[in-house]
């Protein structure tokens, strides 16, 4: 800074007298404020991406769902943005496609609006102003069969079904943005939920054209529908360079959901009607653990047995549902149950 003043005032200051010259030249008294104060950084700009470092990805919540006795869970999927989609995946498996599941429901939260309290996940994509995170929502409707004896519970599919996970176990899906300029795009972001699948003409306009323009479009010209709930996903998103408990904190971003009604996506947000998670187990148990709710140690333990159960089965059946559709298995971060 120092070089670059006395290049502008075509002065010459000597290392003797640079720290006297700095000082002299930062005294306020001798020089007016100017009329306009400058605005403040962006906190959040304080750190450029390095891939590195990566982006910490975590996922909060889901509303709005139909998913009324379905054991849900969010798989989250990097897409390459146009400009960095010819750059190869790096040794340390950075660059590609990355991607994890969500594995750690709150049973005290709705199966409507389901929390997942997963710890954060970094991913490692290359800097690109299109590169974007899909986020898809998938319901397991499956029965869960305890054991009397508590060591062999079974997770077997409901009468004249088969126990997979497809397109139509998907109960909404959404994309957010990943960066701003050179940085990451750190903040809540909340997004809308669509119904269906990603079409392959959306995908390709997404990784090339703003998120919100491509979204807003599609909606306008009923190429995207909206869940008839206007259910939507919270995500937070910080730069990998801090840990969860280090972070700024994080402004929210409605921006998305102003592609519709915004009123009503933050409506159905605050809406608290509905089962907890926690009735897909008690429905597993006897009538007398049933009237004690979550409060008995019989509860407790069922829980535990249940979300081993269905965890695993989930677990295993978004690996083969994957694969079968040419894409990698899960990333080690999915491995934390």
């Amino acid at each position: 800074m120092t070089t670059y003043l006395t290049d502008k005032e075509q002065g010459r200051v000597t290392l003797d007298h640079l720290e006297t010259w700095y000082v002299e030249r930062l005294d306020e008294t001798k020089y007016p404020l100017p009329q306009q104060l400058p605005k403040y950084l962006n906190i959040h700009h304080a750190v450029r991406y390095r891939q590195e470092a990566g982006i910490r990805i975590k996922v909060k919540q889901a509303f709005g769902l139909k998913a009324d006795g379905y054991y849900v869970n969010v798989l989250a999927r990097v897409l390459k943005g146009a400009a960095s989609m010819h750059l190869a995946e790096l040794p340390q498996q950075w660059g590609g496609e990355e991607k994890f599941l969500t594995c750690q429901l709150d049973f005290t939260s709705q199966q409507r609006s389901p929390i997942w309290t997963d710890p954060s996940v970094v991913l490692h994509p290359y800097l690109d102003a299109h590169c974007v995170l899909l986020v898809q929502v998938y319901g397991l409707n499956a029965v869960y069969v305890p054991d009397p004896s508590g060591q062999r519970p079974e997770v077997i599919a409901r009468p004249g079904q088969v126990l997979d996970l497809n397109a139509q176990s998907q109960l909404g899906w959404t994309v957010i943005p990943l960066f701003d300029r050179g940085y990451v795009w750190c903040g809540v972001h909340s997004a809308p939920l669509f119904q269906g699948s990603p079409s392959i003409e959306f995908l390709q306009s997404v990784i090339s054209q703003p998120v919100k323009d491509v979204m807003a479009e599609n909606v306008k010209k009923k190429a995207l529908k909206l869940l008839p709930t206007y259910g939507s996903v919270i995500l937070e998103v910080w730069h990998g360079h801090y840990f969860e408990d280090e972070h700024y904190k994080l402004p929210v971003l409605n921006n998305l959901l102003t592609v519709d009604k915004t009123k009503k996506f933050l409506g159905t947000q605050a809406s608290k009607s509905g089962k907890e998670v926690s009735e897909l187990v008690l429905q597993t148990m006897d009538k007398k653990f049933k009237k004690l709710g979550q409060n008995s140690p019989e509860y407790r333990q069922q829980e535990y047995l249940y979300k081993e159960a269905m965890g695993n089965t989930f677990y295993s059946l978004m690996e083969t549902a994957l694969l079968n559709a040419g894409y990698g298995p899960l990333s080690e971060h999915s491995l934390q149950r």
